[in-house]
């Protein structure tokens, strides 16, 4: 066999480009995949809502599970009073949490799915207080949100 340098560098230059390509490739497939993951992963389970006095609004306690690489949590939005919790495809859309908590491997008490309790209650038609654990994590607290001012304190 002779050797032609023109013709391997040729061949090695195709071997690498391939690896290149091929590595590109698969690297797009899993991105999609992974975008696509979280629908059919993650379950949202809503554990109460309660109407403001007026019934204007609804607070609503809900939890998302994403199963054992997540920790346990609880989450608090406050939407209009008379519309549904909608859960599309497992998904919340256009739904904002103002109050996020979660377990942080504590004995602190649990809802029925496993994320830290949390009461809400509506005080008037623009306060809301939430009550939990002082042992949990919290993650979200804001002190207002969607036009209601929100008090916390421990159970």
């Amino acid at each position: 066999m002779q050797f032609v340098p023109g013709k391997r560098m040729a061949f090695w230059k195709k071997c690498v480009i391939g690896l290149m390509l091929m590595s590109v490739l698969t690297f797009a497939a899993l991105l999609a995949l992974l975008s696509n993951a979280d629908d059919h992963l993650c379950g949202t389970y809503v554990e109460g809502d309660v109407l403001s006095p007026n019934g204007k609004l609804k607070a609503v306690s809900y939890q998302i599970d994403c199963g054992a690489t997540t920790g346990f949590n609880t989450h608090v939005s406050i939407i209009p009073g008379g519309s549904a919790f909608e859960i599309e495809d497992r998904r919340l859309w256009g739904v904002t949490s103002f109050f996020v908590v979660e377990s942080n491997n504590d004995p602190a008490p649990r809802t029925q799915y496993g994320g830290p309790k949390v009461t809400i209650r509506w005080i008037s038609n623009t306060k809301l207080e939430a009550s939990y654990d002082a042992r949990v994590r919290v993650l979200r607290k804001d002190a207002f949100f969607a036009g209601i001012d929100i008090e916390y304190r421990y159970q």
